[in-house]
């Protein structure tokens, strides 16, 4: 019973099997440092896991998310030009304004394949996305 419990208690607390990790996002291909770059990081159910509204300093963006699990992630950003806190689009629903997907996923006609942009995080990492 007592080495149950032992071994019960080191799988729980178990830094290899707790381990959090960090993704570093490196965001560049901005037109300006006018506006600002948001961005969403979602798990493997398009679930939001952590968004942020950061400033653009030479036309590149930075951001670290901390405490992730292990798991399958996918990143959206773009560049909030004008301020107003969404993606602004023409009348066909095209963007007006810079975006980016993990992966370098490209849109035809439509969003981008959500299963494409998903990346594996099982330790610390770091990705780039470029706004086209």
């Amino acid at each position: 019973m007592k080495s149950y419990f032992l071994f019960y208690f080191l799988s729980i607390y178990n830094p290899i099997i707790a381990q959090k990790h960090i993704l570093s996002v490196q965001i560049s291909g901005f037109d300006s440092d006018r506006g600002k770059a948001m961005v969403m990081l979602l798990n493997d159910q398009e679930q939001e896991v952590h968004s942020a509204i950061l400033p653009i300093t030479d036309k590149k963006a930075s951001i670290s998310f901390k405490d992730l699990s292990s798991g399958k992630y996918a990143v959206k950003a773009f560049h909030d030009a004008n301020g107003n806190g969404k993606l602004d689009t023409n009348l066909w629903g095209f963007p007006k304004e810079k975006w980016g997907v993990s992966n370098g996923i490209s849109a035809t006609l439509g969003p981008p394949d959500f299963k494409k942009m998903l990346f594996e995080v099982k330790q610390d990492r770091q990705i780039i996305i470029k706004l086209g």
